[in-house]
């Protein structure tokens, strides 16, 4: 497991029902290093990294001394698509949303859809081929 969930997590895949439908959350966490920021702005690829599909979705200033950012991703999909391809083709409603804190991030999920951390499971636990 990621040291940046703090070992509060079995996993860090979520499925539940949503009315009539299936939702899956996911989450993520990047180390955030400002000396890598800045070598990858002074290159001209910031915006083609990883750390950029973060940085872009922030609503908040990242405070002093934060070492990760963290994202969750939302959607629905349907659980009966056994390949990954068909799973993937199947999912609609796709959201992205990143946090500096992981403690922000399951005041979100628990605010929006009841979801706490005990509720997170490793992947094989959910409907997501693997």
């Amino acid at each position: 497991m990621n040291p940046a969930f703090e070992n509060k997590l079995r996993g860090t895949f979520c499925q539940f029902i949503d009315g009539n439908q299936l939702r899956f959350l996911e989450i993520y966490a990047c180390n955030y290093d400002l000396d890598k920021i800045e070598r990858l702005r002074q290159m001209g690829n910031l915006e083609d990294s990883v750390i950029y599909s973060y940085l872009k979705q922030l609503k908040t200033e990242i405070p002093a001394g934060t070492r990760y950012l963290f994202k969750l991703i939302t959607y629905y999909g349907l659980p009966e698509k056994k390949e990954l391809w068909d799973f993937n083709e199947s999912i609609t409603e796709y959201k992205e949303f990143s946090f500096t804190s992981f403690n922000d991030l399951l005041f979100f999920a628990r605010e929006n859809w009841g979801i706490m951390e005990v509720d997170f499971s490793p992947k094989n636990e959910t409907c997501i081929p693997l």
